[in-house]
């Protein structure tokens, strides 16, 4: 069986994006597991390409 986390929306997004909040507030409201990844910010800036 899964967990919620492996049936979780993810969100790719930054801190400034508004709209993302809106979406983010609904799905939560819905019970609906979510993931926000800021790309920029979130991920190592030392990781290389694999």
């Amino acid at each position: 069986m899964a967990t919620d986390r492996h049936r979780a929306v993810l969100v790719l997004t930054n801190a400034h994006d508004v709209t993302a909040d809106v979406v983010l507030r609904l799905l939560s409201e819905r019970r609906v597991p979510v993931v926000r990844l800021d790309p920029g910010a979130d991920l190592h800036e030392s990781s290389t390409p694999g």
